[in-house]
C-alpha cells in the first residue's frame, strides 16, 4: 500500500510493540516510503478516542480491518466466545456504522475465510461481520 505514497498513514493497534516495530521496520527499510503525516495510535478499533479521530479526519481513502478473532481454544470457555461475538459482530457493526458515515473508497476487512461455509460459531461470526 505504500507504493502508492499516501499522503497519510494512520494505523491504530492494540500491540504498542507491534506498532513500534511496525514503525522501526518502515524507517529503517531502504527506499521504502513512509508520508511526512505517519501515527500510530494504540487503542481498540471501538474505542471512543479511535471514532473522534476518524470523525476528524473525516473518514479515510481506505480502511483495512484486521481485528477478528482469529482462533477460539475451545467453543466451551464462555469468555472466550463472548470476546470473540463482542469483537467480531458488535465492534464490527460500530466501525461499519462509522464507515457508512464516512465512507472510504476501499474497505477491506481480513479474516474471512471461514465465513463462507462456517462449521463453528468464529466462522458464523465472520459470516455476520462479512455480510
Amino acid at each position: 500500500m505504500l507504493s502508492f505514497k499516501p499522503s497519510k498513514l494512520v494505523v491504530v493497534d492494540l500491540n504498542e510493540n507491534g506498532l513500534a516495530e511496525l514503525t522501526r521496520d518502515l524507517r529503517s527499510t531502504y527506499g521504502m516510503y513512509v508520508p511526512e503525516e505517519y501515527r500510530t495510535y494504540t487503542l481498540n478499533f471501538s474505542d471512543p478516542i479511535f471514532e473522534r479521530i476518524f470523525r476528524k479526519e473525516q473518514g479515510f481513502d481506505i480502511v483495512a480491518n484486521f481485528s477478528a478473532h482469529k482462533h477460539v481454544r475451545s467453543e466451551k470457555d464462555e469468555y472466550s466466545v463472548q470476546a470473540l461475538i463482542e469483537n467480531n459482530v458488535i465492534k464490527a457493526k460500530k466501525l461499519l456504522d462509522l464507515l457508512a458515515e464516512y465512507p472510504p473508497k476501499h474497505f477491506f476487512c481480513v479474516s474471512t475465510d471461514k465465513a463462507a461455509n462456517p462449521v463453528n460459531i468464529m466462522g458464523a461470526s465472520k459470516r455476520i461481520m462479512k455480510i
